[in-house]
């Protein structure tokens, strides 16, 4: 697994809903964090990993140090994927949406899925969660 970054960059973070976070550090951008336990997000970190030609995503798991830095305990404590970028930051399907966006060329198309009400798309996200967990376990 890769330092999310190796230099300090400008800005903060903030929340998802776009309220201004102090003591964010500003390292923390942009970097997708995620379930190192769980099978399915790290083989989709993976993926991401070959599909993201010009290196724009940066990797972290929740349980690490970076996490600590950037997310609170309690969105730490989420069993999602967080997105921290252009000081903000994602969760579910929010996150899984501007993550395919970011890899650019056609994945870009995912964006226009933002378009649809978050309850919904997170309705899907947690469904997608559900059957992983089960599978876990």
């Amino acid at each position: 697994m890769s330092s999310p970054a190796t230099a300090p960059r400008p800005g903060g973070a903030a929340a998802g809903g776009g309220a201004p976070r102090t003591g964010i550090q500003s390292h923390c951008e942009p970097v997708v964090f995620f379930d190192d336990g769980c099978g399915l997000c790290t083989g989709l970190v993976a993926y991401l990993r070959g599909a993201d030609r010009h290196g724009r995503l940066r990797f972290a798991p929740l349980m690490g140090g970076t996490a600590r830095d950037c997310l609170s305990a309690a969105e730490r404590e989420e069993d999602t994927l967080w997105l921290v970028h252009k000081g903000r930051r994602h969760a579910r399907s929010g996150a899984a949406l501007r993550v395919l966006a970011l890899l650019g060329g056609p994945w870009r198309l995912a964006a226009a899925l933002l378009l649809v009400p978050r309850p919904l798309r997170d309705w899907v996200y947690d469904a997608v969660a559900r059957r992983r967990r089960r599978a876990i376990h």
